[in-house]
């Protein structure tokens, strides 16, 4: 895709006799696809960090959903364990509601749409020139 991006902002070269005789400038519209181009380019690259980034969040979520199934199955084994021993259930969720939490909630690692979006990844054609001063 570079290239053929490369090769509109070129321009053509005119041949004859199989030899190179001149350069003509891009048209408008080689410059206008161009331009498209590199604006598609990014936001598929754009697009691709973000698919990453939900596929990723989506196994987060997916083994914090079977440890929290295995968490049920073993509190389910241990009420019934409690019951058959003959101990008051209200007994025991008084005492459980008074025990500290078992683990403290994940933090994510995977970052919003927001904070990829704010991130610079490439130069587009319709960024800002930045003006750059030798005497800073």
């Amino acid at each position: 895709m570079q290239e053929l991006y490369n090769a509109l902002m070129r321009g053509e070269t005119i041949y004859k006799d199989g030899n190179a005789i001149g350069q003509c400038a891009p048209t408008a519209l080689m410059l206008r696809a161009a331009r498209t181009l590199k604006q598609l380019s990014d936001i598929n690259t754009t697009n691709g960090t973000l698919i990453n980034q939900l596929q990723s969040r989506e196994q987060e979520w997916l083994k914090n959903i079977e440890i929290t199934e295995a968490k049920i199955e073993k509190l389910h084994a241990q009420l019934n364990e409690i019951i058959q021993k003959g101990y008051s259930v209200d007994e025991v969720i008084k005492n459980l509601e008074d025990l500290p939490p078992v683990m403290a909630e994940p933090k994510s690692s995977v970052e919003t749409q927001a904070e990829v979006m704010d991130k610079p990844a490439t130069y587009t054609a319709t960024a800002a020139k930045t003006e750059y001063n030798m005497f800073k």
